[in-house]
C-alpha cells in the first residue's frame, strides 16, 4: 500500500441495522467524510438507463 494511505472502517447502512447501537456510531457511514449516497439497489440503479 501507498505511504500515508488512510484506510476507514464502515458498514453500509442496511446491514448496520443489525449491529449495536454503539457500531452505529463508530462505523456509520453518515460520519465519513466524503462518503457518498445512493438510492436503492445497486441493481435498481443500473437498470433504468437499460430499460
Amino acid at each position: 500500500l501507498p505511504p500515508g494511505l488512510e484506510i476507514i472502517s464502515a458498514v453500509g447502512k442496511f446491514h448496520l441495522a443489525a449491529h449495536k447501537h454503539s457500531c452505529f456510531l463508530r462505523y456509520s457511514l453518515n460520519f465519513v467524510k466524503g462518503a457518498g449516497h445512493l438510492d436503492g439497489e445497486i441493481l435498481e440503479t443500473l437498470s433504468a438507463p437499460f430499460n
